[in-house]
Parts: structure tokens; sequence; C-alpha cells
């Protein structure tokens, strides 16, 4: 997982953007890899849930949707 934020990090920087590590969060969707979030030494705050353009997104795994 690192390595894959690595070069989110590196690609991003090739068009100016810069990720904010203060205020970044991590949260898992369909993975069965449980490494932490981690960034230039810098862990990751793994989150179930978010805010995107004003709509609440969260996770939720499958054996907690069947006890709704």
């Amino acid at each position: 997982m690192e390595e894959k934020l690595k070069r989110l990090k590196e690609e991003a920087e090739l068009v100016g953007l810069h990720i904010n590590i203060t205020k970044t969060k991590g949260v898992r969707v369909n993975t069965s890899n449980m490494q932490k979030f981690r960034l230039e030494e810098t862990e990751i705050e793994e989150v179930g849930s978010f805010v995107y353009l004003k709509s609440e997104v969260w996770y939720q795994k499958a054996d907690e949707q069947r006890k709704m």
C-alpha cells in the first residue's frame, strides 16, 4: 500500500498537486490487505466514512450489512 501511495504522490506532483498528509484519511473497500496506510514514514488515519461533495460515504463489511 505504501508503494501505491508513494506513486500517487509522485504522479500528483507532476501536475502541480500536493497531498496534505495531515488532512488525508484512508478507507478500505473490497480488500483483505490490512497494512497500515503510510506515506513518507507518516501513518495515515484510517476511517470508516468520509464526506465527499457534501455526501457521506461509508464502508460496511459484508457481515455488518447482513445484520441490518
